[in-house]
Parts: C-alpha cells; sequence; structure tokens
C-alpha cells in the first residue's frame, strides 16, 4: 500500500514522495551507511493527505490509486514469472526423467529383436531396420 512520505527520497522537484513507508524504511537500514540513518529517520515522515495542501490532496489520491495498480500489477508480474520458472524446472525434470525412461526402453530388446518384432507387425513394403531407421 502506498503512503504519502515527507523525505522518502532526498531528490526530486517535491519533497513529498507515494511509496511503501515501511519498505522504505527497511530499505534505508539495509542499503545506506550506517552513519546515516539517524539523519535519515529524523527526516522521513508519514504524511496524511489531509495534511497536504488542498490543491495537491486530488492529484495524491490519484496518485496513491495508481501507485497501488502499479505495485499489484509488479506482483502480479513477478508472480508470473516465478511460475514461469517453476515450469522450465518441471519441464526440464520431466524431460530428463522421459530421455532415461526412453533410453531404458529403447535399450530392452536387441536391434535384432527389434527388427523381427517390426516385421511380424508393419506391411511388407515399410523400410525400417534398426539399421535404416526410416520408413522410405
Amino acid at each position: 500500500m502506498a503512503d504519502i512520505v515527507l523525505h522518502a527520497y532526498h531528490k526530486g522537484p517535491c519533497p513529498v514522495q507515494v511509496v511503501d513507508y515501511e519498505w522504505r524504511c527497511k530499505n534505508i537500514e539495509e542499503w545506506k551507511p550506517k552513519h546515516e540513518h539517524e539523519l535519515r529517520f529524523s527526516r522521513i515522515k508519514l504524511i496524511e493527505i489531509n495534511q497536504l495542501p488542498r490543491k495537491a490532496q486530488g492529484p495524491a489520491k490519484k496518485l496513491i490509486e495508481a501507485s497501488d495498480a502499479y505495485y499489484k500489477a509488479w506482483e502480479d508480474y513477478y508472480k508470473a514469472w516465478e511460475d514461469y520458472y517453476k515450469a522450465w524446472e518441471d519441464y526440464y525434470k520431466a524431460s530428463d526423467a522421459y530421455d532415461k525412461a526412453l533410453a531404458v526402453f529403447e535399450s530392452s530388446l536387441t536391434p535384432d529383436e527389434w527388427d523381427a518384432w517390426h516385421k511380424e507387425r508393419c506391411v511388407p513394403e515399410c523400410n525400417w531396420s534398426s539399421e535404416h531407421p526410416s520408413i522410405f
């Protein structure tokens, strides 16, 4: 959820940003140099929408809604990527299992045994053999 935060960031034309306040505090703790923490935390402040100048309140509401939608879409996008990578992992595991099972199946008979088995079941015109694995 987006919050209105005074001095969430120190750059830009406006001293107020729309950002998740808890996330920003955690971000400062984890990424900013320790000697800056006291200064940063003394300046950062959660602001209520009615504390903004009246003509900024309407645009702030719209910005919060857009920000919430943006972060929801980002979460959905990230989840889709996680699902995508999980699907690829599953595919590769299944592909490896298939390749191993196919190798065992194909080697369950000798080439001569496969030739004999094939001749019993296929049309005489078929040219397939273990030495010539093509029907043409």
